[in-house]
């Protein structure tokens, strides 16, 4: 998304909930009047779910309780963990990475102060994972909390609800 800028919006009725990702470029002019028609937005759905239209769905008018607003930045999971130990930064950064115990799904203890790479999909394992050990770093030691500050952010130039 980064490389992608643009409106993220989302359209609720008692029917169907649509979700579209409109590129900054076309951003039509009823959004930056303040008066959104999302009907004429079809070319830039990327999710749709029509409630009204499902034998499942008993009481359509209430299947969505009120919307909370969340950014989150999902720091590990199964793509990052996977692959820590294979980039020349992350490998670098944090407890020390072991190749051997990541190939051979070795178990790891947290004195050892090592990690090995972790695939979430496929075990649990947060404990021995280099990404989840950085990111929490309840020790202070491996500088998370001051990477994060300068590194980790979103970049919103405006957020808007229109009701």
């Amino acid at each position: 998304w980064a490389n992608r800028p643009g409106a993220i919006a989302m359209h609720r009725t008692a029917s169907f909930t649509k979700i579209f990702f409109i590129p900054e470029s076309e951003i039509p002019q009823d959004i930056d009047a303040g008066e959104p028609n999302p009907d004429e937005w079809d070319k830039w759905i990327i999710s749709y779910y029509p409630f009204g239209d499902s034998p499942g769905c008993p009481d359509p008018d209430n299947i969505m309780a009120p919307q909370q607003f969340v950014f989150s930045i999902a720091f590990c999971g199964d793509w990052a963990s996977k692959v820590w130990g294979a980039s020349p930064r992350c490998s670098r950064t944090g407890p020390k990475h072991n190749e051997t115990a990541t190939k051979q799904k070795l178990k790891i203890h947290a004195e050892q102060h090592q990690c090995r790479a972790v695939d979430p999909l496929a075990e649990y394992a947060p404990e021995e994972d280099c990404c989840t050990q950085f990111i929490t770093d309840e020790s202070g030691e491996y500088g998370t909390e001051a990477y994060l500050q300068e590194s980790a952010y979103f970049k919103i130039s405006w957020f808007k609800v229109f009701t």
